[in-house]
């Protein structure tokens, strides 16, 4: 267990009491300054506080220096003999102070006298110091004068917190009236005084309404009006009990009991009492409320038990001067420890960190902060399991001794914050190797927030320009109106994924199609979308080519059924009449020669014709 000196820990608190140094108040002591300068001849003064790891200059008379590090400040050693005045009279001789950076530099100190600013108590709130930068010597009525001043420097002090405190007091005091005020009210409590010597009871309006009435319908009252109000079979008790708090035999008056409201009926009250300059004065409770509300606070106390074992939140106090420690029973629970076989402390919690967190937890948990709550994680090793914890402390800035804080299991969420990271990082390399160009959006600002690859390389921008650009800076002037109609149907089906065919230009200001294949982002709180961008412009030449074909082929197809069937029809009719007429004279017989043979060219020109189409498709 780690301790601070327990006297240091009074002395710092008693220092934290005095700061509290105003601007009128720094001027007497910058004037106290100029006069130990003149007293003791020496060009330069300070008058400090001794801080946790500071001298704090409230003075620095021909010296500009603010504060200093203790552990080379000359003043360190009077914490150890206070008694006497530090007096070195040449820096440079003396071995604890030869290599002192403030010997060594800036300013130079070679005669140094510090004169202890000591406290009733005994402590040392800081000191009045003359600094030369010559060896020299010191009188003793000059040591005398000096200690004066010192003395004096301390009576400001005194005044000073003084009139500190008074004003604290008196906010104090107002702040308590307010709470008791707000206390009052929330409370559902009604307060009461009765002056003894005149007999008269005065009550304020929360208990003039417990009974239904406004509070002047109730003044003025005395202690006989007041107990006839009292139930009938409640009088004994309530007359017994008051006789016995006159009587000594309890330090407050305390009574349950019965009083009637303005409409006849009947409401319990718990009465509290006692006497002050010889005016008793104290509150009714409507404890009709108070009896239900005890039990709802059992059940919430029950609930937030439950709630701390759900949340695997569990309680510490340490006490650094005492070694007092403290650990609730859920602590137990999360170490798997048995409360009645194993004891928990500090050196058992130091000896399950994990190794690796060992020097950060020593670190964070031992040491104070300017804030006064912290919180960091750490592991601990538990029957072979890694477990996370975040701890959560806090301490006084005027006890820093007493640390009080939480330790919460949080291992399921740090589990799943890491799968959280895994995942999106195996999301992102999916999206950064798809082959496909892809981009996210920002479906308001339509600006471009991520971009893989696949898009640098296709579109030939950088990331770095991709991520300036909007979705308007990848469409041609004549295509933004078709964007922008776009956006607001997608804003309408936010959640739908969206397909079309749109053109899109590159950095080299080439065109191209694409198709758009849009959905929203899940998770995303500000209208993102991811994009993928489906280059089809050789698809779509691949589909025109096809296209082509199917109409030459449609055409041969034509000439085929109709153009080649002319010919063929008139060589057929030809033939038959050869056939049924073998008696032909020479001229008929050249005449049917000659048709044949033309017929045979034209069916050879429509042959030649279908030929050069059909290569025309494989070309």
């Amino acid at each position: 267990m780690y301790q601070i000196e327990e006297r240091e820990v009074k002395r710092l608190k008693c220092v934290s009491s005095y700061r509290s140094v105003n601007d009128s108040t720094k001027q007497d002591f910058d004037q106290i300054a100029r006069v130990a300068a003149i007293l003791a001849d020496m060009p330069s003064v300070l008058i400090s506080f001794m801080d946790v790891t500071h001298h704090t200059f409230i003075s620095n008379y021909g010296i500009n220096l603010k504060e200093i590090p203790r552990e080379e400040a000359f003043c360190e050693h009077l914490l150890k003999n206070h008694k006497n005045p530090l007096i070195v009279e040449n820096a440079h001789l003396d071995e604890r102070f030869v290599n002192n950076t403030y010997v060594v530099g800036y300013p130079f100190i070679m005669f140094y006298a510090g004169f202890p600013i000591i406290t009733h108590d005994d402590y040392v709130l800081g000191t009045l110091c003359v600094i030369d930068h010559k060896p020299r010597e010191i009188s003793q009525q000059q040591i005398d004068g000096l200690s004066l001043l010192a003395n004096q420097i301390l009576q400001i002090f005194e005044l000073q917190k003084k009139s500190h405190d008074l004003e604290l007091s008196k906010a104090q005091y107002k702040h308590k009236s307010e709470r008791f005020s707000n206390i009052i009210e929330a409370s559902n409590v009604g307060t009461w005084e009765w002056d003894l010597n005149s007999g008269n009871v005065y009550f304020n309006d929360k208990l003039a309404e417990m009974l239904g009435y406004d509070l002047y319908e109730m003044q003025p009252e005395t202690k006989d009006s007041f107990t006839a109000r009292v139930h009938k079979n409640d009088v004994e008790l309530f007359e017994k009990t008051l006789t016995a708090y006159f009587a000594g035999e309890t330090d407050f008056y305390t009574c349950e009991y019965r009083l009637r409201d303005k409409k006849g009926g009947w409401v319990w009250i718990l009465d509290r009492g006692r006497t002050v300059t010889w005016n008793s004065d104290g509150t009714h409770a409507d404890i009709t409320r108070r009896k239900v509300d005890s039990r709802k606070l059992a059940s919430t106390n029950k609930r937030l038990k439950i709630a701390q074992k759900i949340a695997k939140l569990g309680y510490w106090e340490l006490n650094r001067l005492t070694n007092k420690e403290f650990w609730s029973n859920q602590i137990f629970e999360i170490w798997n420890i048995n409360p009645g076989v194993q004891s928990f402390n500090y050196t058992y919690l130091i000896s399950t960190v994990h190794p690796d967190d060992l020097h950060q937890f020593k670190a964070k948990f031992q040491t104070e902060t300017s804030k006064s709550e912290s919180s960091f994680h750490f592991r601990i090793l538990v029957d072979g399991k890694t477990k996370w914890i975040r701890c959560s402390k806090t301490f006084k800035l005027s006890n820093p001794a007493h640390i009080e804080g939480t330790f919460q299991d949080v291992t399921s969420q740090k589990m799943l914050k890491l799968s959280l990271v895994e995942s999106e990082k195996r999301y992102s390399d999916l999206f950064q190797l798809m082959p496909i160009p892809s981009f996210v959006y920002n479906l308001e600002t339509l600006a471009i927030t991520e971009v893989n690859i696949a898009a640098e390389k296709d579109y030939g921008y950088t990331r770095e320009e991709f991520l300036s650009m909007t979705l308007k800076d990848l469409r041609p002037q004549d295509d933004i109106k078709v964007l922008m109609d776009a956006v607001i149907r997608t804003k309408k089906e936010i959640g739908l994924q969206k397909i079309g065919v749109y053109r899109h230009k590159r950095k080299d200001a080439s065109e191209f199609k694409v198709e758009i294949h849009s959905n929203q982002l899940h998770g995303s709180k500000n209208f993102s979308r991811v994009v993928m961008a489906v280059n089809i412009s050789d698809t779509l030449n691949y589909i025109k080519q096809i296209e082509d074909k199917n109409a030459r082929l449609q055409e041969i197809s034509h000439v085929q059924s109709h153009v080649v069937r002319a010919p063929l029809a008139k060589m057929m009719g030809i033939i038959g009449l050869i056939n049924e007429d073998f008696d032909l004279d020479a001229e008929e017989n050249k005449m049917f020669l000659t048709e044949i043979l033309e017929s045979a060219k034209e069916l050879d020109k429509i042959i030649r014709s279908i030929s050069n189409k059909a290569s025309q498709l494989n070309s």
